[in-house]
């Protein structure tokens, strides 16, 4: 997230818990790891598909 500062915050929901990352460091990391995970993201269509493909539901 960032703030109306434009500085930048975690905020992670793990379970029952719930955190807020401040560490300048430790944001950067966990944006670099979702910048990743975006990339390599389906988009919503190719998503669909692949999961109905492991369901073996056919159009």
């Amino acid at each position: 997230m960032e703030t109306p500062l434009h500085d930048h915050v975690t905020y992670l929901e793990i379970q029952s818990e719930s955190l807020l990352i401040t560490d300048r460091a430790k944001v950067s990391t966990h944006r670099q790891r979702y910048a990743k995970i975006r990339a390599q993201a389906l988009d919503p269509r190719r998503s669909l598909g692949f999961i109905e493909e492991l369901a073996g539901v056919r159009r």
